[in-house]
């Protein structure tokens, strides 16, 4: 078997990620079946909590999705069937940034289509269009069961991009669709799906319709800046700096700023960094702790910086860092 160089692994993945989007119109060319297994059995390598593989996939053609179109597009125009059994998004009025975001994408479809704003007939028809796949030759309806909790339902959630992505290595186009879940019953009728079992969501597949003008627009990406945090200090063990006479009955300990640890620098330590997991950085800074023969107590905190009192109060000095605080007790150096 021919060897594939790291960099052109990345470059694979980077180009699928950067080209998957929600499309909204395929063509009529079939996926075969084997291709449609491929890409489960890929996406099957998500990961999940303790390997619980949450998901079920029900793939369906013919004229059992023929008859199950026909009657989730008959709910769809009567409007009184819908019955959403975990909701997807927020109560109304949605907060902001969301609410925003969502006001811009949906202008951003409707424009594409030439649907203006108020056109309501024609905005039903189009979000019917999600009850015909949007004509994808691939329909599938995802579900899970009931007694599961959220940690599956996130696993689940990675399932469905690896879903996406493996469909991109193969040439193929997706959109995942909440729309199913309103109407749950209808779909447990046509597929036999266990009352026990959740609808999440479907989903489409096929080969992209490059000249349908919904597929030519993008939704926009909030840039990094705007949802990342880089809590990245570089750690020192300052002297003399942080040193509190810590009251024996304080349950909570004393929160402190960074201003509080300015001062003249000793030693130089690893560079513990935090990346929204900071176990790498805390076992760092306990090695450093070890190599000092001291026996930390220590405290992981994402949000804040504390320093909390410890097994017996009185002077400790702290090797302090956005997120976490390692301390020492009645330190002499």
């Amino acid at each position: 078997m021919d060897t594939i160089e790291h960099d052109d692994i990345a470059a694979t993945v980077e180009a699928a990620l950067d080209s998957r989007f929600s499309a909204r119109a395929f063509l009529p060319k079939p996926v075969p079946r084997e291709t449609v297994e491929e890409i489960l059995a890929l996406a099957s390598r998500a990961p999940s909590g303790v390997n619980m593989q949450p998901w079920k996939v029900t793939v369906i053609g013919g004229e059992t999705r023929a008859d199950l179109e026909r009657d989730l597009l008959s709910a769809h125009d009567d409007g009184g069937l819908a019955h959403q059994e975990v909701p997807y998004y927020p109560d109304e009025p949605f907060p902001e940034p969301y609410k925003s975001r969502r006001r811009t994408v949906g202008w951003a479809l409707y424009g594409a289509l030439g649907i203006a704003k108020g056109e309501r007939e024609k905005t039903h028809a189009q979000h019917a269009r999600n009850y015909r796949f949007f004509d994808a030759p691939v329909a599938m309806i995802c579900t899970i069961d009931q007694i599961l909790k959220i940690g599956s339902w996130l696993d689940y959630r990675m399932f469905l991009q690896s879903i996406m992505i493996a469909a991109r290595a193969k040439g193929l186009h997706t959109c995942p669709q909440a729309a199913f879940a309103r109407f749950p019953d209808i779909i447990r009728k046509h597929l036999v799906i266990p009352a026990d079992e959740t609808v999440i969501c479907g989903m489409a597949m096929g080969y992209l319709d490059h000249s349908a003008p919904e597929n030519n627009f993008r939704t926009e990406r909030e840039p990094v800046e705007g949802f990342a945090r880089f809590w990245i200090v570089e750690g020192l063990v300052r002297r003399g700096v942080v040193r509190r006479k810590f009251d024996p009955g304080l349950a909570h300990g004393v929160q402190i700023g960074l201003d509080d640890v300015l001062g003249e620098v000793e030693t130089p330590i690893l560079r513990p960094r935090v990346l929204g997991e900071s176990r790498v950085g805390f076992q760092q800074l306990v090695r450093l702790c070890a190599s000092l023969g001291h026996a930390p107590a220590a405290c992981v905190d994402h949000h804040a910086v504390h320093v909390i009192p410890g097994q017996a109060p009185g002077e400790s000095e702290s090797v302090i860092k956005r997120g976490i605080v390692v301390f020492f007790h009645n330190v002499m150096v």
